[in-house]
């Protein structure tokens, strides 16, 4: 193989920039599907009132491509359904409740 034939399948800067945006458009794409798939599976065991505030959060997003955004409002919702899976763990431990007299 000579330079040659490397200059034959060398990118122009359009064709560079049209790759870069397939790649960067791959990239939302799965990054939304992985951030998706954690919503579906934090929905449905968040509170009623913490369920409203993060599905708030989703629709006050404007820029669907915003993974920023939508991150935030994933993490405070699983930071939420944590918090309160700690809280009723401790309340459902006799042993718990025995530390706190």
């Amino acid at each position: 193989m000579g330079s040659r034939d490397f200059d034959k399948v060398k990118l122009d800067k359009e064709g560079y920039e049209k790759v870069r945006a397939i790649h960067y458009n791959w990239y939302l794409h799965s990054m939304k599907a992985i951030m998706g798939q954690l919503g579906k599976d934090v929905l449905p065991k968040l509170s009623p009132s913490n369920r409203r505030q993060f599905l708030r959060c989703l629709d006050g997003i404007v820029d669907k491509r915003d993974l920023v955004s939508a991150a935030r409002c994933l993490i405070e919702a699983k930071e939420k359904l944590d918090s309160d899976k700690v809280q009723c763990s401790k309340c459902s431990d006799p042993m718990a409740r025995l530390k706190t007299r």
